[in-house]
């Protein structure tokens, strides 16, 4: 992945990923290559959305290269069925080859019953979502995978994220 000024020169570039954190072995970190990306699209001045059908996921990078979220699979809430799913249908992607990534800010109460509540405490019955829409091309369906946070409108403050009972993390 290359990000280029007007004139053709190189900004920055990478052919890896890191995410930081304990890796598999005692590393304070994992190198993820990209293996076949074919989708990338700049969020803003520091953060990128890649998708990569050859390592079967979509990552939001820094422009360093450092991992901010990869997605490989996705969990389901155990209490909500989303639309066009059908059970046993696999939670992992394959080949996904485009991704669109939003944000929104969401009152609970006009997305009851299509969501479960989380176990923490909800100011105002706000949260912000992160919405990242994937084209799981190997799978031959969209997915739309949304990372849920807690939000104050008082003050204005995205907090932690929103956790469920009985959803593994």
């Amino acid at each position: 992945i290359v990000e280029m000024d007007a004139t053709g020169n190189p900004i920055w570039s990478t052919d890896t990923s890191a995410s930081p954190g304990q890796s598999a072995t005692n590393a304070s970190g994992n190198i993820k290559p990209m293996v076949r990306p074919v989708r990338a699209y700049l969020l803003d001045q520091s953060s990128i959305l890649v998708a990569d059908p050859g390592a079967n996921r979509v990552a939001k990078l820094d422009t360093t290269g450092i991992e901010q979220r990869s997605i490989t699979k996705f969990q389901l809430d155990p209490a909500i069925v989303p639309a066009g799913y059908q059970t046993g249908e696999t939670l992992s992607l394959s080949g996904p080859r485009d991704a669109l990534y939003y944000s929104s800010y969401v009152l609970l109460g006009q997305v009851a019953g299509s969501v479960s509540l989380g176990d923490g405490e909800t100011v105002n019955n706000y949260e912000y979502w992160q919405h990242y829409l994937v084209a799981d091309t190997g799978n031959k369906r969209l997915v739309e995978v949304v990372d849920r946070f807690y939000y104050s409108p008082l003050t204005g403050l995205i907090g932690q994220p929103v956790t469920i009972q009985n959803v593994p993390q």
